[in-house]
């Protein structure tokens, strides 16, 4: 994977996002595989909430910008 980006997906469930648990759960992920990569310089972290993906339902702004 010489000069490639590594793209990372995390994200939380509605009942955590309900529960204000969002940065937390997020932060758990993330952590969780920072030790196992070698190039954090070629680290891409996406967020996409597990809520959103085919609910119609989305963030509100402020959260998005986030």
């Amino acid at each position: 994977l010489l000069h490639k980006k590594l793209h990372i997906c995390v994200a939380e469930t509605l009942e955590q996002r309900e529960a204000g648990s969002t940065m937390e759960v997020v932060a758990v992920q993330t952590k969780a595989i920072a030790d196992k990569i070698e190039d954090q310089a070629n680290v891409v972290v996406a967020h996409k909430p597990v809520w959103a993906i085919g609910t119609g339902k989305v963030a509100p702004s402020a959260q998005a910008h986030e």
